[in-house]
């Protein structure tokens, strides 16, 4: 099931607010669900990002997924 808004937000606002300490599994977990959030992606997409499946142009970032 998918969670509301409300529910979405709570929860950025939760792994967020870790993120500001910056230890680097808060800033890890903050980083992933952005991820989710501003692409879109299946966890299965997430998890099999390399370093070759993302690359940087004029400041913006793109992803290249596969999915087996």
């Amino acid at each position: 099931n998918a969670l509301t808004r409300e529910e979405l937000f709570a929860l950025l606002n939760v792994v967020e607010n870790y993120a500001k300490s910056k230890k680097p599994l808060h800033l890890r977990d903050f980083a992933i669900l952005q991820l989710f959030i501003v692409t879109g992606k299946r966890r299965e997409e997430i998890i099999s990002l390399t370093g070759k499946s993302i690359q940087i142009k004029g400041g913006r970032f793109f992803i290249r997924t596969k999915v087996k």
